[in-house]
């Protein structure tokens, strides 16, 4: 059984790494935009109406005609696809300079538990290239305290500043000309829409990821259903990186399987502090029981869901979505959850550094860092996550480090 939490993370992690809680103790955990992005991916055709982003309890109806076998076959070849572990990171192109020395980055974080690890990756990157470390604390409930951060940052004079998840929108105009002036970048994570440009760079996962986990999700959704499938995709439509997965996931639907159907759930972060996500989920369960399939958009807010399907009397339902956390893994292989998709915060911390790196030394292939490996995890694949967390490629570190030019290192941080 899943517990109901009221706040979220990334992927919604409730029991963390050693470092994470001490770095955690420091903060009270809120809910950040974290990974906040928009993209606009295909628009619905006119039979079909746009997933609302008020937060009411309606729900936006997406549906189409009829499969054919060969997209299903479509849909299939890409869930095998998507099932293989991933054993590279996305970066290939070799630095070519080297690593300039005496530098420093200062990671700017919300404190939460996906973030922190983000940060854990950015620390042992820094701490591969023998650059110094250091974090900053602001409250994700209150923008005011991110714009405090970064120029209390700035004021510490780094080398270069990184952040995973709010808006370029509420970093400030005046400060992002105090970074401007500096000459000091900022490297952002999981963060769109975004203008790339001085002092701004970036993104890993990004809008680029997000297309790819909505993708991989809806296929092994029109595979898993034959191509006739329902399902209720709830959307967290606060954060704007998950209305880009939302998208992806009805596009790849609308054009493989029109014989499919789905209901798109809006929730808002004020459902999330309430109490009510799960409580929206289920109502929409109620009122669509031919809707066979409830995907979530992140995998904490799927805490709960299991204990409040059997007290509403509903069964048969397959559960699942994006961002696996360590109960869904457990689901998954307890049989009472299908499918989630992983990705590694760790990987994305050392991503945002070779971006860093790349941006001071003018070197090119930041783009290659865009769409941070990401696999589908099912029953089939589930016991190779041997640890709590979602960490493919495992040796993602030293492959940073061999494109780096700096002597390979055993992770210390990365995994525990």
């Amino acid at each position: 059984m899943r517990p109901t939490v009221s706040r979220i993370s990334g992927e919604g992690i409730l029991r963390m790494d050693p470092l994470s809680r001490r770095r955690l103790s420091k903060r009270a955990a809120a809910f950040s935009t974290a990974t906040a992005i928009l993209i606009a991916l295909a628009a619905c055709s006119s039979s079909s109406s746009s997933p609302s982003s008020s937060g009411s309890t309606s729900a936006a109806a997406v549906s189409t005609g009829s499969a054919s076998s060969g997209a299903v076959a479509e849909a299939n070849a890409a869930v095998t696809k998507a099932l293989t572990t991933p054993t590279s990171i996305t970066q290939t192109t070799p630095l070519g300079s080297k690593v300039p020395s005496g530098k420093s980055i200062i990671f700017v974080s919300n404190g939460l538990a996906a973030t922190e690890r983000i940060a854990t990756g950015v620390h042992e990157a820094a701490d591969a290239i023998g650059w110094s470390y250091s974090e900053i604390h602001f409250d994700a409930a209150n923008p005011a305290t991110l714009e405090s951060a970064l120029l209390t940052a700035l004021a510490k004079k780094p080398s270069a500043v990184a952040e995973a998840g709010s808006p370029q929108s509420t970093f400030g105009t005046s400060t992002i000309a105090a970074y401007k002036a500096a000459n000091v970048p900022i490297i952002l994570g999981s963060v769109a829409p975004i203008t790339l440009g001085d002092p701004i760079y970036g993104t890993p996962a990004g809008a680029a990821s997000e297309q790819v986990v909505g993708k991989d999700l809806a296929d092994w959704f029109i595979a898993n259903s034959d191509g006739k499938g329902k399902a209720l995709l709830e959307n967290y439509t606060s954060a704007p990186v998950l209305n880009v997965f939302r998208d992806a996931f009805i596009a790849e639907v609308k054009a493989l399987c029109p014989d499919c159907s789905t209901l798109v759930v809006p929730v808002t972060q004020a459902d999330v502090d309430a109490g009510t996500l799960i409580t929206k989920v289920i109502a929409a369960a109620r009122r669509n029981p031919s809707y066979k399939y409830i995907f979530f958009d992140n995998g904490q807010f799927a805490d709960g869901i299991l204990s409040a399907l059997s007290s509403a009397g509903l069964s048969g339902l397959i559960i699942g979505g994006r961002s696996i956390d360590p109960y869904g893994k457990e689901a998954i292989a307890a049989g009472t959850e299908a499918v989630w998709t992983g990705q590694s915060y760790y990987a994305q911390g050392e991503a945002i550094v070779d971006v860093a790196l790349r941006t001071l030394l003018g070197a090119p292939g930041s783009s290659n860092d865009d769409v941070i490996p990401t696999q589908l995890v099912t029953k089939a694949n589930v016991s190779e996550m041997t640890g709590q967390f979602y960490n493919f490629p495992t040796s993602s570190l030293e492959q940073y480090e061999k494109l780096w030019g700096v002597p390979v290192t055993a992770c210390k941080l990365t995994c525990s």
